[in-house]
């Protein structure tokens, strides 16, 4: 296996695992729903360029792609920074959204 495709997953576990307790801190001074606006804000400028590079899908996936977006993405994260926000531990959201994964 090529060690670009091993740093890729090494920084892919280290950015998904880090998402929790960056939002613990973000929760501190924003509240949850403007926690998400900024998240989504900052991982959209960060892929504009390969959109561009790539170009853009067509309108029907497109929509398929939004509806994706929005459920897993979206609400999903919502959900989260609203609990974690209300009082739910860390560890507690962690392992609440790691159980989607069997379900999928």
């Amino acid at each position: 296996m090529p060690m670009l495709a091993i740093l890729a997953a090494i920084t892919a576990q280290i950015v998904w695992g880090g998402n929790y307790s960056a939002a613990k801190f973000v929760l501190v001074d924003f509240p949850p729903m403007f926690a998400n606006v900024l998240r989504f804000a900052m991982l959209s400028t960060i892929l504009l360029p390969f959109v561009i590079r790539e170009g853009w899908p067509g309108w029907r996936r497109q929509r398929d792609y939004f509806i994706i977006g929005l459920t897993t993405l979206v609400l999903n994260f919502s959900l989260m920074l609203v609990a974690m926000h209300m009082g739910l531990n860390v560890t507690s959201s962690i392992l609440a959204v790691q159980l989607g994964v069997p379900f999928s």
